[in-house]
């Protein structure tokens, strides 16, 4: 499961998610996140980026700039804002995952219908071309003797 591509707006919707399940903190889930996302060099996923600043940041002025993240990455960074200052933000957050996991399903769903004409494009080129080689040639053998 590790080497799954998932987001990791939705990993830190889980990690936060799991960590307010345990009764611990929100300030130890969101260290426990930045935590696996330093660890993890290999993401190149721009709310990583984002979230990590935005984390240095939050932790030295409690102040926070929310210009660089999109608008759903928003709704995330301000429902843990509000839970920072005390708000209690479980429900919401279940909320706010069930809406990034049918984001993550209509994303499969669109990249799984555009299979079959990738699928097709090796066909073409490549395999006919070999099946006509190899009914052609015989053929051609024989009408040279």
């Amino acid at each position: 499961m590790d080497n799954l591509n998932l987001p990791s707006s939705l990993l830190l919707i889980w990690e936060v998610k799991r960590t307010i399940e345990k009764n611990l903190s929100l300030q130890q889930g969101l260290q426990k996140f930045s935590q696996r996302m330093t660890h993890n060099q290999t993401s190149n996923d721009e709310f990583a980026k984002n979230f990590m600043q935005w984390w240095q940041i939050r932790q030295k002025t409690q102040v926070s700039e929310l210009s660089h993240f999109n608008a759903q990455h928003r709704a995330v960074i301000t429902l843990l804002e509000n839970g920072l200052r005390g708000q209690s933000i479980y429900e919401p957050l279940k909320a706010l995952e069930a809406d990034f996991v049918e984001m993550c399903d209509a994303d499969i769903q669109e990249h799984a219908a555009k299979l079959p004409l990738l699928l097709q494009i090796p066909l073409i080129f490549l395999v006919f071309p070999a099946i006509c080689i190899l009914l052609l040639v015989p053929t051609l053998c024989q009408l040279a003797f």
